[in-house]
């Protein structure tokens, strides 16, 4: 059976085995990426059939199976594992005697670099940024604090792939907020050195921000973080905020087109629009536009620069906004569920309040922020 996914780009296909008309085989495309998931073997309760083995291949060629040796019945507690844990994070503590406002530094580039404890050591700046999915370590850092490394996983760019690994410090201190036994991934990231005047030691990503209410002011370098359970702050600048793939997402339009963006504090541009809604809107026909690169982890990928007439976000209206068009199903830019990537320099004009634990995010214009 052949099916297409309403609301989003791609389909796929399900295999069913005619004997017994089980499927055996899931695949996915969005366009850009594939995914599979085969099922083999069962395992039997009663006239229940369970699969014994679920093989899954993911978009970046990750394999991930699950092997099942036996099936029971549940009862009342089993059910209640089911239900989701929506309490908050366990693994975090606030020092009241901590200031909230953290030691930030600008980089050349412009991206904001904050100064966290990784077992209560100095590792080096990490880059605050909300488009990285996870708290990342440098491979310098990990050698230097003699962490080992486990399991593999793939580290989508903008660039595409590259293979990583996990790895679990006791502690990570950023600020007020403690947080023990972080999971996070080892990347090498010497790289940005020269584009960023310092040794990068890693990157504060989504497992932070998930775990704290942060204030953001990019204009003035300036972050503060704070305890989700005593933050109060009351104003009509909320929106809706949703997580994709770890990403904080909010609805934007431009030119005639409304949808889903990523807020990415790791971006110093306006917006890229990712590749498949660059072709399904057709936005490069009649644009005046030139060549230019998109780069991040996993190395550069072309595209084209061009300029939208109007974008309008957080209740804001920019016209003439500068703009990237990725043009290669490739990395993080081949992502169909949302339109594009929405960076520091159409950020700037706010006073940015993360809130994950409410899915919701305040954009305060700078004139009417206050302490």
């Amino acid at each position: 059976l052949a099916f297409t996914m309403e609301g989003a780009e791609g389909g796929g296909t399900v295999s069913i085995e005619n004997a017994t008309w089980r499927p055996t085989r899931w695949t996915f495309s969005d366009g850009a990426e594939n995914m599979v998931v085969e099922l083999s073997g069962e395992v039997a309760l009663g006239e229940i059939r369970v699969p014994a083995r679920i093989e899954q291949i993911g978009r970046q060629g990750e394999r991930a199976v699950v092997e099942i040796a036996d099936v029971r019945a549940a009862d009342a507690k089993d059910a209640s594992m089911l239900a989701p844990d929506l309490s908050a994070p366990r693994d975090t503590r606030f020092d009241a005697g901590v200031p909230a406002r953290l030691e930030v530094k600008r980089a050349p580039t412009g991206h904001l670099l904050v100064h966290p404890l990784v077992n209560g050591q100095d590792v080096g700046w990490f880059i605050f940024d909300t488009g990285a999915g996870a708290n990342v370590l440098s491979t310098s850092a990990q050698e230097a604090l003699g962490l080992e490394t486990f399991g593999d996983l793939p580290a989508v760019g903008v660039g595409g792939t590259t293979r990583t690994a996990f790895l679990r410090p006791e502690t990570l201190t950023l600020g007020c907020a403690t947080f023990e036994r972080p999971l996070m991934i080892q990347l090498d990231l010497a790289f940005l050195t020269p584009h960023m005047g310092v040794e990068v030691g890693g990157i504060v990503g989504y497992s932070v921000l998930a775990r704290t209410i942060s204030e953001v002011d990019l204009a003035r370098a300036e972050i503060s973080i704070h305890d989700p359970a005593t933050y109060r702050r009351v104003d009509e600048h909320w929106a809706e905020l949703i997580v994709k793939d770890r990403v904080p997402c909010v609805k934007a339009s431009f030119e005639g087109h409304e949808g889903w963006f990523r807020i990415d504090t790791g971006a110093n541009s306006s917006v890229t629009i990712h590749e498949p809604a660059v072709r399904r809107l057709g936005l490069l026909e009649g644009r005046e536009t030139s060549d230019t690169k998109l780069g991040g982890v996993g190395g550069f990928v072309p595209a084209k620069a061009g300029v939208l007439a109007w974008f309008e976000l957080g209740g804001t209206r920019v016209d003439g906004v500068r703009a990237g068009f990725a043009t290669e199903a490739k990395g993080a830019f081949a992502e169909s569920r949302t339109i594009g990537n929405i960076g520091t320099k159409l950020l700037e004009p706010f006073v940015l309040v993360l809130d994950y634990p409410h899915g919701r995010i305040a954009f305060v214009p700078r004139e009417a922020a206050t302490e």
